[in-house]
């Protein structure tokens, strides 16, 4: 089977906006009968990331939130992945959406590294 996981954090006006959008995203994924880890509100912590992560190896991971080029945030802006932990993504296509800079440090360890800002919001 495979996994998808998906972080969904939502306490400001941009992580509202993407996790409303990323809503899209798991339909799209469901249809190409991908089994999504859909870690949405106080869920998108760093534990269960890493749990998922370990636990259900995803090909595929997406991260909705803030960050900086060394860090991906979640909920309350809870640091998901950093330099100490970013080996669980290795061998893992990642797509990140955030309102900050690109994560480097993930180059060497994710085959298709995908930093994208989030959507306009109109």
């Amino acid at each position: 089977m495979k996994y998808a996981l998906i972080s969904r954090p939502k306490f400001d006006e941009t992580t509202t906006y993407l996790y409303i959008w990323a809503s899209k995203i798991i339909a799209f994924l469901e249809r190409l009968n991908f089994r999504v880890i859909d870690l949405k509100d106080e869920k998108a912590n760093k534990k269960n990331i890493e749990n998922a992560l370990i636990k259900k190896n995803p090909l595929l991971v997406i991260f909705n939130g803030h960050g900086s080029p060394t860090e991906i945030c979640g909920h309350n802006n809870e640091v998901l992945i950093n330099l100490k932990n970013k080996e669980y993504l290795k061998s893992k296509i990642v797509k990140r959406t955030s309102a900050g800079e690109g994560f480097p440090a993930l180059e060497e360890f994710s085959p298709i590294h995908i930093a994208v800002p989030p959507p306009e919001q109109h």
